[in-house]
């Protein structure tokens, strides 16, 4: 059973995440209300314990397939994100995980994120910044044919 069909099944929350669609220096992360939700309760006990690393189970979408795939949060002093293995590692200063918490509940009150961008960061490999962008899940059709890895 793939990963899609797993997560209907089971009425999960949707988080997916994606480098592009437009440049490879630019990480969406797209969530429905229930994936929002998840990730918002992940970054506030993380901002409550810091020693203790946070994880979403999650997809990440390469050339119009989905992976299962985990996304990591530390707090660290310097902003950096990472991919191996469809594993997401992000590592975040506290402002940044603030601010990510506060368009979440911003995102969960009003339905949109406004501004999409949401940070930038460091990725090794990677000669400019990577930003990250939080985008609304709206259908699986608009995941497949926005993605570009």
């Amino acid at each position: 059973m793939g990963a899609i069909t797993r997560i209907f099944l089971l009425g999960m929350f949707m988080i997916v995440f994606n480098f592009g669609p437009f440049s490879k220096d630019e990480l969406t992360v797209t969530l429905d209300p229930a994936g929002a939700e998840l990730l918002r309760s992940k970054i506030f006990e993380l901002l409550a314990d810091p020693s203790h690393d946070q994880f979403a189970d999650c997809l990440h979408c390469t050339e119009r397939v989905f992976h299962d795939a985990r996304i990591r949060f530390q707090m660290e002093e310097i902003d950096s994100v990472n991919l191996a293995s469809n594993k997401l590692l992000l590592c975040l200063s506290r402002d940044a995980l603030t601010y990510a918490q506060d368009q979440l509940t911003e995102f969960l009150g009003k339905g949109y994120f406004y501004p999409a961008e949401f940070w930038s960061c460091q990725r090794s490999g990677r000669k400019y910044a990577t930003q990250i962008l939080f985008a609304k899940f709206n259908s699986l059709n608009d995941m497949i044919f926005s993605a570009r890895d």
